[in-house]
């Protein structure tokens, strides 16, 4: 069983989800990075970002973050 994911990674998910969804399923990493930082500090956001990526809810396609479809 998956241990379930850390607060700071679980509001960055639902801040990440409409701006990737607006962005046609696709949000450049950096870009991605940038609006995060507007809101999160940026070690919040690398360790997030880890996390997400680590444990499936994001993927990353030649630079761009997608939303893995059983996270939608």
């Amino acid at each position: 069983m998956q241990q379930p994911l850390p607060s700071y990674a679980k509001e960055v998910l639902e801040t990440l989800k409409p701006q990737i969804t607006a962005a046609d399923g696709r949000l450049p990493i950096d870009e991605a990075k940038k609006r995060l930082s507007d809101e999160f500090e940026q070690a919040t956001v690398e360790a997030a970002l880890e996390q997400l990526l680590q444990r499936g809810y994001l993927y990353e396609v030649n630079g761009q973050l997608r939303i893995t479809e059983d996270h939608i």
